[in-house]
């Protein structure tokens, strides 16, 4: 059985095999740095997203915790006001009890 050999030969068809290798590689490399430039372009993008996200939620988390105390506000904004009618109907009244009793003259005394 004889051994295998290895001639030190260059043929066409060698070179040609390295040129497709070589070719093939930089197609490759050209590829992966295209697609590595979009896939940080999109995380640079997720991330501004995501720290509008964060403002986002703060924000909400900001109107939850004052929702309650603007019902607060309200309610008591809404018995004050009744509280201010219960009060202007009482003066009316007695601005007209006083109106029946003296007449309008006794207001405003004269000066001397």
């Amino acid at each position: 059985m004889s051994q295998p050999t290895i001639t030190k030969n260059i043929s066409l068809g060698t070179i040609l095999s390295l040129a497709t290798i070589l070719t093939s590689l930089a197609f490759a490399w050209g590829q992966f740095n295209t697609r590595m430039s979009v896939t940080e372009a999109t995380i640079s993008r997720l991330e501004g997203q995501v720290v509008a996200l964060d403002d986002f939620q703060r924000l909400e988390d900001q109107i939850d915790r004052i929702s309650p105390r603007l019902r607060q506000v309200e309610q008591r904004i809404s018995a004050q006001d009744a509280t201010l009618d219960r009060i202007l109907e009482t003066l009316v009244d007695i601005r007209a009890r006083l109106d029946r009793r003296s007449p309008p003259s006794n207001y405003f005394p004269e000066k001397q």
